[in-house]
């Protein structure tokens, strides 16, 4: 069953309502992994696409550290969009049963600026027209099309006017520009002509004479000129020019327009305006004529001075009573002006109690600057629907109801003769009038801020909706609207699916169509205190990751480097994230944020979200081309981009080389909008978003131009930018901050103190009040301008009103010696308070003026100086230039000071003598042996002595490697001097040469005399061990034999000392010939026994082969053992024949 809408007028607080609950898996989420998403290549409007980011895990851990690392490119588009990493996916949190919300009404052509400057105008014009007897129902025609009076007005305007075209004959030119050039003869002239003479004309003879009284009343209104521009108001003007023909009826409007009326012809009964004939000349209108019934009346001028102040309400007037037939609109159907003020404001009021008990106990609407317009007709085809704005005004001081009181004398008697506008319910007194109203119009009436307008416009409120029944709203209006549009796909046998550049194209016709309406609603700015959510809360679910998350937007504002941490109240909507529950054509409307802050942007779910955006490099220029198009608009109100309420298309923009770039967000992805940057935007459907606002310390010039730019226009800042850093200065004393926030302050103190110093010498012997704590904010803010003038303000006993010292002449009527000057800080607390700051945020410069002074002190600096300074500036939380070079420095002397110890230090490595052995089967230790081998060459330490001198530091290293070198030098002339004479026989001994030697070890180089040294040292120990088995008979094997003549020929002891090797040469040929004829022997069968132990014998003279030997041994062993048996048995065969051979020798 549908969900039924709740009408706003039904007095159940939002808070209590039920409904069905939103089907979560019949929205668009973000989809998981998600897929690469590519660029458009052929938007709408040739726009580019603005980048987007995807940071990893690490990357989006700190937001601002991330947007930080993106904001050099992201301000050259002033919008990006980030897209989480997949592991990031809070859960949506808002309880769809019990949410609820009001909608604002969209018509999307009064949206775009030029549209809705036409509209205003004809309205105008109407209500003009209809005054003085005649109502515009439909469109004049010419050539058979309806004839845009609007373009018209511009053609002639910009010709310079009526009389201007007229006699430089350029009715046919104009005729072109409006499009009708089919055929240009005189009858098109005369067609145009007539036209703009029957139906403007007398119009704008009328704006020529109202406009500067009714720009009058609005800067009475408003407390000073509209225009922020130094230039005088035109209201001066107009009240000279009045001055000089007072009470005179041809210097009066009303004569003036009589005048244009009568020389247009104008008549009473409408004209067919289709025929394409030259309009007949009509007699002159009686004003006071009445005796036509129906909607006429007389035209009533402004009063002599130019003043009429216009309110009004449904107070009984002489002309206030309603048709029979006309409804009376239920209280909360009245729409509602939107604030001119800035679209935030802190939680504390905006939470404040409501008389409306539909409004759920808050003033959402009312208290925040409306993103929106309010509802107004437009032109359908060429039947006139008149364009009816909203006309809000400021709050009545006295909260007088309009039309209780006379708008020109301020009484409230005499209601019977009591005249009320039908545009704005103001009442005026018939005898107040200038000239004084006789008799009652039965016409409708408007005074002059009606009929020459004020621009002023907002949105009407919409009903109340649960999500589901706003989801279903959605999704029926672009079933139905685009159900009838999209052609049929006979490949699949359906009707084509509507695409994004389907909907974005279609957006943008819709809002430059004149003549088609389309009315969509938009839950917007919705606060999330009171709704709550998307994101899990601390309060209601601590143990959700998300909870604390730094990228959920209930946190994002408050991180630990965003300024908002020292703003004292929560700020709804800029540190306490807004709502947007859209539909599809739903729109945001040029601006940029409060204070010129960043903002961050979330959709939880839903359909695309196009983005606009302006880079701040073109907000000047943006501005720039807003005016030229608009510049009605601008004139009624030069506050116009404060009011979120206007559209101009990217082509528009772009032809006036404006920079527009475009982005499309989707479910979980996040939108940057950088400081000053303009952006705008529409929705493809229905979805949900979450935004809020932070300020990273970079965003703080941003800040305080955005708060001049306030004071430039007399707008209500959302908070205190002075306040904001004051606090800061109290409550954070780091380095970090004091970079930023000295130059800040810097630029506070000495606006502030030339500020009081000129007010002193303006009212000598001021009395000053110094007041200790903090007072209520209304206590800040000027009276005038609006500002917050937190460090001082200029008060009077006679008045609570606060002025800032600028104004301090408008706070009251009183003398200004009777004023009083009320500061937060006197002169020298101020100062003291700054110097502090800047002392901390010096600390950097204090540093680099000593490195400064140190390095030209010292032509040759100490390295553990320098160590130092750089270990005291690393300790400094910012950024140094001239860090990173003394880093790199030190760090290379210190790469020369390691280097040079292994040079330095006397410990020896005690390589084997086999290490080329040992380490050839290892890789991994030869690249290693290769390294050592080159680092521990000598000239190694000659490269190090010269790097010394050219990086021109001082360390004790420096001269110990110098004493090394010269200890070398001294080393090898010594052993130069050793080895030149050298001879193995020479009078050194070995045990001198091995002293030398190790001396040169000990420089941990490879040295030549050393390796020479090493080589000598061998030689003689060889030459002993010969010598010794030569002269004592020692006797060694076949095998050691052949070693000592391999290393008697590595040590070159063929040449040294040939006849030692020849004698080692001989006996192991000698050896090997032993070894031949013993093989021989013990090859023979039998064995010949005595040749055998001839050779064993003769082993003990030569060197021999151990095996053959061990064979040869075994063998005679055997040998002996056999004898021995034998000769054994012989033995014993003797001794027991011995009683035998005495027997027979008896007998």
């Amino acid at each position: 069953m549908a969900s039924t809408m709740i009408p706003p007028s039904q007095g159940v607080p939002l808070s209590t309502r039920r409904a069905a609950g939103l089907d979560m898996s019949s929205v668009e989420h973000r989809q998981i992994p998600s897929t690469k998403e590519q660029p458009k290549k052929n938007r709408p409007h040739g726009i580019t696409e603005a980048p987007t980011y995807r940071p990893t895990e690490e990357e989006f851990k700190d937001p601002f550290k991330y947007v930080q690392s993106i904001a050099e490119e992201g301000r050259k588009y002033g919008i990006v969009k980030i897209i989480p990493p997949d592991t990031w996916n809070p859960p949506f949190c808002i309880d769809t049963e019990r949410f609820h919300f009001k909608t604002r009404r969209q018509e999307l052509n009064s949206v775009e600026g030029g549209t809705r400057a036409n509209l205003n105008y004809l309205d105008q014009l109407n209500k003009f027209h209809s005054q003085h007897g005649m109502t515009l129902n439909r469109y004049p025609s010419v050539d058979k099309r309806p004839l845009d009076l609007y373009r018209l007005k511009k053609a002639v305007d910009i010709r310079g006017g009526f009389d201007k075209v007229c006699k430089g004959k350029k009715w046919a030119e104009i005729g072109r520009d409006l499009g009708y050039s089919g055929k240009i003869m005189s009858s098109l002239s005369t067609s145009l002509k007539n036209s703009y003479q029957k139906y403007l004309h007398p119009y704008e003879e009328y704006v020529k004479t109202a406009k500067p009284g009714v720009q009058q009343q609005l800067e009475a209104e408003y407390g000073g000129p509209l225009t922020p521009s130094p230039a005088g108001s035109p209201a001066g003007k107009m009240a000279k020019n009045f001055m000089k023909s007072p009470g005179g009826i041809q210097e009066s409007p009303l004569a003036r327009t009589a005048f244009a009326l009568n020389s247009s012809g104008m008549r009473e009964k409408p004209v067919d305006s289709d025929n394409d004939s030259p309009m007949p000349d009509a007699g002159p209108v009686d004003a006071s004529e009445t005796s036509t019934p129906g909607p006429a009346g007389g035209f009533t001028p402004v009063n002599m001075g130019g003043f009429t102040a216009v309110n009004g309400n449904a107070f009984t007037a002489v002309n206030s009573i309603k048709k029979e037939n006309e409804p009376t609109p239920a209280p909360n159907e009245t729409p509602r002006p939107s604030s001119r003020g800035s679209k935030r404001h802190h939680s504390e009021n905006s939470d404040s109690p409501s008389k409306d008990p539909g409004a759920d106990g808050e003033k959402e609407s009312g208290e925040r600057r409306s993103k929106r317009l309010k509802k107004a007709p437009t032109v359908a085809g060429s039947n006139m629907i008149f364009h009816r704005p909203a006309t809000p005004r400021p709050d009545r001081p006295n909260k007088t109801k309009p039309g209780e009181k006379c708008e020109k004398c301020g009484r409230g008697d005499d209601a019977t003769s009591l005249l009320l506008c039908d545009g704005c319910d103001h009442g005026y007194h018939t005898y107040c009038l200038d000239p004084p109203v006789k008799t009652i119009p039965e016409r409708d009436w408007y005074c002059n801020r009606c009929l020459v307008g004020t621009g002023e416009f907002g949105f009407e409120d919409g009903p109340v909706y649960s999500l589901k029944q706003f989801q279903e709203k959605a999704n029926n209006f672009k079933e139905n609207y685009f159900g009838s549009k999209m052609t049929y796909d006979p490949i699949l046998g359906t009707k084509r699916q509507v695409t994004e550049d389907d909907v974005e194209q279609e957006f943008w016709r819709l809002v430059e169509s004149l003549h088609e309406t389309v009315e969509v609603e938009y839950g917007a700015d919705i606060h999330s205190t009171t709704h709550g959510s998307g994101f899990p809360a601390i309060e209601k679910d601590p143990l959700n990751k998300y909870s604390h998350d730094p990228w959920n937007l209930n946190i994002l504002p408050l991180h630990n480097e965003s300024l908002f941490r020292h703003i004292k109240s929560d700020v709804s909507g800029m540190t306490v994230p807004w709502l947007y529950v859209g539909m599809c054509f739903s729109t945001f409307c040029w601006h940029n944020e409060d204070h010129y802050t960043y903002s961050a942007n979330y959709q939880h779910f839903g359909a695309t979200k196009t983005w606009y955006g302006i880079p701040c490099s073109d907000a000047l220029k943006f501005e720039n081309a807003m005016r030229e198009a608009v510049p009605e608009l601008f004139e009624q109100q030069p506050d116009l981009l404060f009011q979120l309420v206007t559209l101009l298309t990217p082509t528009a923009l772009t032809k006036a080389g404006v920079k527009v770039y475009a982005i499309d967000q989707r479910a979980g992805q996040f939108v940057i909008t950088f400081p000053q940057a303009y952006h705008a935007g529409f929705n493809h459907g229905f979805n949900f978003n979450e935004a809020v606002n932070f300020a990273p310390p970079d965003w703080e010039p941003y800040g305080r131009a955005g708060v001049e730019r306030y004071h430039e226009f007399r707008k209500q800042p959302v908070f205190s930018h002075e306040e904001l850093l004051l606090t800061a200065a109290a409550r954070d004393s780091s380095i970090k901050t004091a970079l930023w926030l000295a130059p800040a302050l810097e630029k506070i103190r000495d606006a502030e103190l030339e500020r009081r110093s000129t007010l002193r010498e303006l009212v000598p012997g001021i009395t000053e009040q110094l007041v200790e704590g903090d007072l209520a904010e209304e206590q800040y803010q000027c009276i005038v301008c609006k500002s917050y003038c937190y460090l001082s303000q200029v008060i009077c006993d006679c008045t609570t009103n606060v002025a800032c010292v600028e104004h301090h002449q408008d706070i009251c009527d009183c003398s200004s010696d009777k004023h009083i000057l009320r500061l937060k800080h006197n002169d020298e607390a101020l100062k003291e308070l700054v110097d502090k700051v800047r002392d901390k945020a010096n600390m950097p410069k204090a540093w680099t003026a000593k490195l400064q002074k140190f390095m030209l002190e010292s032509p040759r600096p100490a390295l553990k100086t320098l160590r130092s300074l750089l270990a005291e500036g690393e300790k400094i939380p910012a950024t140094i230039p001239e860090l990173p070079a003394l880093k790199s420095f030190v760090e290379r002397a210190n790469e020369w000071v390691e280097e040079a110890t292994n040079y330095i230090s006397r410990k020896q490595q005690n390589r084997r003598k086999n290490e080329k052995v040992w380490r050839k089967g290892n890789a991994k230790a030869a690249e290693l042996e290769e390294r050592d081998k080159e680092l521990r060459k000598v000239d190694n330490i000659v490269r190090l002595l010269q790097e010394a001198d050219q990086l021109s530091f001082e360390a004790p290293e420096i001269e110990q490697l110098r004493e090394r070198a010269e200890a070398i030098s001294d080393f090898q002339a010594k052993a130069r001097y050793a080895l030149a004479d050298a001879q193995p026989n020479s009078g050194m001994t070995v045990e001198q040469y091995e002293e030398l030697a190790e001396a040169g070890r000990s420089f941990n180089v490879d040295l030549v005399e050393t390796e020479q040294l090493d080589k000598l040292i061998q030689q003689c120990r060889w030459i002993k061990e010969i010598r010794d088995m030569k002269y004592t008979g020692k006797v060694v094997t076949l095998k050691e034999c052949q070693a000592l003549i391999d290393q008697g020929y590595e040590l070159g002891m063929k040449n040294g000392d040939g006849e030692l090797l020849g004698w080692l040469e001989a006996e192991r040929n000698a050896g090997q010939l032993w070894s031949s004829k013993a093989r021989d022997v013990m090859s023979q069968e039998p064995i010949h026994y005595a040749q055998l132990d001839s050779l064993s014998r003769m082993a003990q003279l030569h060197p021999y082969e151990q095996e053959i030997l061990d064979q040869v041994d075994q063998i005679l062993n055997k040998q002996r053992e056999a004898q021995r048996q034998v000769q054994n048995l012989v033995e014993k065969a003797k001794s027991s024949n011995l009683p035998e051979q005495s027997t027979l020798k008896r007998n």
